[in-house]
């Protein structure tokens, strides 16, 4: 399977991205080959290269790249309970993380 990656603009606040998808073939024999963390390291530079000073994003609580995400310094800001279904049709909880990869930006109001 061919890594997938998407970065989107977060319509929350100017500076910071979002990472929607990332896929890196772990169903298909890619696990331990270091693509996830590859991934996310080239995603980090596209967020900066944009000016994007924060990243966010969710992942599974049962079969999730939780760890990955905390190794890359990834802080764990919450779980939402029975949010995401599960390729049976079950559902389980997502874990929302977020990491500042530049300096905040300065308050804009007045």
């Amino acid at each position: 399977m061919k890594p997938v990656m998407q970065v989107k603009k977060a319509i929350s606040a100017l500076d910071d991205a979002r990472v929607e998808r990332l896929l890196d073939g772990h169903d298909a024999g890619g696990a331990g080959r270091g693509a996830a963390r590859a991934l996310m390291l080239e995603a980090e530079r596209i967020a900066r290269e944009r000016g994007r000073s924060l990243l966010t994003l969710d992942t599974g609580t049962d079969d999730g790249a939780g760890p990955l995400y905390e190794k890359l310094g990834f802080v764990r800001a919450g779980v939402i309970p029975d949010y995401a279904l599960k390729p049976h049709g079950s559902l389980q909880g997502t874990i929302i993380y977020w990491k500042r990869i530049g300096a905040a930006p300065e308050s804009t109001q007045r």
